[in-house]
């Protein structure tokens, strides 16, 4: 897709374009799941925005480098990455791009179950979001601290937020966003025991899912009704 502006972009000894080109090379793979294959023209970019000093193009890369190795569950590498590419987007004032680093550092420092130090960055992403007035990256921030706040079973602050995020992702018409949110909201009603809304909730998630071909939804979905009708049956056993 990229292959013919990089070939030019390298014949005509234009650095900048060569390596932001490979930065969206690797955002494509990214997109694909093609983990493996993104880390190849990140590491290019890289050398090559060191090289020529472009520190802006430097954080965007690793910030996307650390989406990358998240996405491959090595969230040691990605927490370093997104640490990195923060710094620098704090030195050059990127409000934008500072808050979107910290939502992938958040994502990070929870998969390795560090809910206090991700309530704290997914806060932080949160209040610039909110600033800029990026609804979008306002409920991705309110879905991971809904996510922070449920692993630690803290079941009604992470019910605010998974609904205030929900609330945001029906006004935009993001229905991934709404699949995500609904499924944290009825992971909370079947640790609380109300089965009937609980599957209530996930009726809807498998539905729209299916209609997105939304493979993790429909996973997640099905997964969860099969706990839930489990949990429920368990209940009413003499």
């Amino acid at each position: 897709m990229y292959e013919e502006g990089l070939s030019i972009a390298r014949s005509t000894g234009d650095q900048t374009t060569v390596a932001d080109l490979l930065v969206l090379s690797a955002q494509n793979q990214l997109g694909q799941f093609n983990f493996a294959k993104a880390e190849a023209p990140l590491t290019e970019a890289l050398t090559i925005f060191k090289k020529i000093g472009k520190d802006l193009g430097r954080a965007n890369a690793l910030r996307v480098l650390g989406e990358v190795q998240r996405s491959q569950w090595k969230f040691v590498e990605a927490e370093a990455s997104f640490t990195e590419a923060l710094a620098i987007h704090k030195k050059m004032g990127d409000a934008l791009g500072q808050a979107n680093t910290l939502r992938g550092l958040g994502d990070s420092q929870r998969a390795q179950a560090k809910n206090v130090e991700a309530e704290a960055t997914f806060i932080q992403a949160l209040a610039i979001y909110e600033s800029v007035g990026d609804k979008l990256g306002r409920a991705n921030a309110l879905r991971g601290l809904g996510d922070v706040r449920q692993a630690r079973s803290e079941y009604l602050e992470a019910e605010t937020a998974y609904t205030q995020a929900l609330a945001i992702y029906e006004s935009i018409g993001n229905d991934r966003g709404r699949v995500n949110s609904t499924v944290g909201l009825s992971q909370i009603r079947f640790h609380q025991a109300r089965y009937v809304e609980a599957k209530a909730l996930i009726n809807d998630t498998a539905g729209i899912s299916g209609r997105l071909d939304y493979r993790w939804g429909i996973t997640t979905s099905k997964l969860l009704l099969e706990q839930v009708l489990e949990a429920e049956r368990r209940s009413v056993e003499p």
